[in-house]
């Protein structure tokens, strides 16, 4: 099995994918009282967002198409993980400074 990084313009279209997702979903937990300044918090964010995106494009059939192109589904996962834990982190850092 081949790894490699995925062509720029599928890592722009999942990276804003992810940033979208995790907006969305910070915005849903804001209601519930979730104090994001919390490890907990942020795993559960970073979780939440890999999976319904993943969710998303076996929903869409995506996959197939990223397939074809030679991304595997764990690839396009280990990137939309690791955008949302990088957004997690800026927040995490930004809230410390406010």
């Amino acid at each position: 099995m081949r790894t490699s990084v995925p062509p720029l313009p599928v890592v722009r279209s999942l990276v804003s994918r992810s940033a979208l997702f995790w907006a969305a979903i910070r915005a849903a937990l804001l209601p519930f009282g979730v104090d994001f300044g919390r490890p907990a918090s942020a795993v559960l964010v970073v979780t939440l967002v890999t999976i319904l995106t993943v969710v998303a494009m076996r929903r869409r059939g995506e996959h197939l198409f990223l397939g074809n192109l030679g991304v595997s589904l764990p690839v396009a996962a280990a990137v939309m993980g690791a955008t949302a834990a990088a957004l997690e982190v800026g927040a995490a850092s930004v809230g410390r400074l406010l």
